[in-house]
């Protein structure tokens, strides 16, 4: 358990004294996490990082479980609607936010959704309803805003899952990409991917067909054989994928004409993806990911200042570091006790005469009606690890 006293100095480093950290007025603030159920996991990472970031900030925390279930998520609002909260945080799933958000705007309670999909605030904002976390789309923009002019003059290639987050980074990307210079495009299903065709419809020697199509003799994945010698018309591949597959993806690399941060053989292609490709089993590819870019919110001590800071402050208290998300939970409840301190009615107002705060996971603003949040550049080195571009 960590001390007071190591929370106080936590509580310097985020902007207040010991002075006004023991006398400043308590803002009450509710959490909907999925508690429970198949996403329990989540909803605890969500609790461990809310509980921290209340304890530095000096909030009190009213924690509801929504089950991951919109009809429970709107129950809780009510719940908290009634409580003297200034406002709440979440929750985090699109239907669960979706029927939280409606209720929020009918009773007037601000609420900063964890959600990263635009409907939530679109559809429910701005007055009331706000959204912390940028989606897929918005991300791959920000990646390719932030690139190296020379880097973005390059021709450019994606290989993305077919999910709603692969089709979500993909199109930001394809968006952003300077005179639509993206030469390839190719995609792998959710369940049993086969990464290696993938890779190889990538550089055009496959093409997938589907398993249906028994005219053509597809392979049990659904691809067939082009006849075509593998052509690596780009200089940038932008692989928008959780960590676990992109390790996988890498090792494939070489097989289809393309080095990774091995090196080696084939040709040199600059690898860019986002904050899904922090994790442990990065580290277990060796060099494979170096050199490759992501843009993420939260770089951990490599940073220095508040990210370093919470680090330190996470370890000392769970015994572990904190992933980007609870970086972004952490600093949305130390932004909601700035600005709830004067209660709900005046949530907007305060955000806007706060102005730019930069908290663990990057910088924090209030502009028309709406939260702007920003993150960072970051390099892979040969141990999975990044440090800021």
């Amino acid at each position: 358990m960590i001390s007071r006293r190591e929370f106080v100095g936590g509580a310097i480093a985020f902007g207040l004294t010991p002075q006004a950290f023991a006398l400043a007025p308590r803002v009450r603030i509710g959490l909907l996490a999925p508690l429970s159920g198949e996403f329990s996991p989540l909803g605890q990472a969500i609790r461990e990082a809310a509980e921290l970031g209340a304890e530095e900030g000096g909030v009190i925390l009213e924690i509801l479980d929504t089950e991951a279930d919109p009809l429970k998520a709107a129950e809780c609002v009510k719940k908290l609607a009634a409580l003297s909260v200034a406002a709440c945080l979440g929750p985090i799933g699109v239907s669960e936010s979706m029927a939280a958000a409606a209720h929020a705007r009918r009773l007037g309670l601000p609420m900063v959704s964890l959600c990263p999909d635009p409907r939530v605030e679109e559809s429910f904002g701005p007055k009331t309803v706000w959204r912390w976390r940028t989606s897929p789309e918005e991300d791959a923009a920000e990646l390719v805003s932030k690139l190296d002019v020379e880097l973005r003059g390059k021709r450019a290639a994606i290989l993305a899952p077919k999910s709603d987050y692969g089709r979500s980074a993909a199109r930001g990307f394809l968006r952003a990409w300077p005179d639509g210079n993206v030469t390839r495009y190719a995609t792998y299903p959710l369940e049993k991917p086969n990464f290696r065709r993938a890779l190889e419809e990538l550089v055009g020697s496959r093409r997938w067909v589907g398993r249906d199509r028994k005219d053509l003799r597809p392979d049990r994945d659904g691809y067939v054989a082009t006849g075509l010698r593998r052509q690596i018309d780009f200089d940038v591949l932008f692989i928008p994928d959780h960590h676990v597959n992109v390790s996988r993806i890498l090792g494939f690399l070489p097989l289809v004409g393309i080095q990774n941060g091995d090196g080696g053989k084939g040709a040199a292609v600059q690898l860019l993806g986002l904050g899904g490709w922090r994790g442990e089993t990065m580290a277990l590819t060796g060099a494979k990911a170096a050199g490759a870019i992501i843009l993420d919110s939260y770089g951990g001590s490599s940073q220095g200042g508040r990210a370093e800071e919470l680090e330190r402050l996470f370890d000392a208290k769970y015994g572990r570091f904190p992933t980007s998300l609870e970086a972004e939970v952490f600093d949305a409840v130390w932004w909601l006790s700035k600005v709830g301190k004067s209660g709900r009615a005046k949530v907007a107002s305060e955000a806007s005469a706060l102005g730019e705060i930069t908290g663990a996971s990057g910088a924090t603003r209030f502009v028309e009606g709406r939260i702007e949040r920003e993150s960072a550049l970051f390099r892979m080195d040969i141990e999975g690890q990044v440090s800021p571009l």
